[in-house]
């Protein structure tokens, strides 16, 4: 990711597993199970922390997974509304 130039920035809780995704392909179709793990620990602070905030103001492009809309929504709706405001 990397050498591709793009940061990723993780929140880390040592307490909990990442998460795990499933992946059935058949016939061309594909489905997916997933348990989304430490993600369901993101909390607003992550987000505003020196470091994290810093990327991203400089951000071009925010990229959001959607396996964490069902737990951390308001803070996905947050970086969404800064985004749009932002034109990004």
């Amino acid at each position: 990711m990397v050498k591709a130039g793009v940061c990723v920035r993780y929140a880390v809780d040592e307490t909990k597993p990442t998460g795990t995704c499933c992946l059935c392909f058949m016939d061309g179709i594909r489905s997916s199970v997933t348990d989304v793990g430490a993600s369901k620990q993101l909390v607003p602070e992550h987000l505003s922390s020196p470091g994290t905030r810093a990327l991203i103001d400089r951000a071009v492009c925010l990229y959001i997974e959607c396996y964490q809309l069902g737990c951390c929504f308001d803070i996905l709706y947050d970086i969404g509304t800064y985004a749009l405001d932002k034109d990004r």
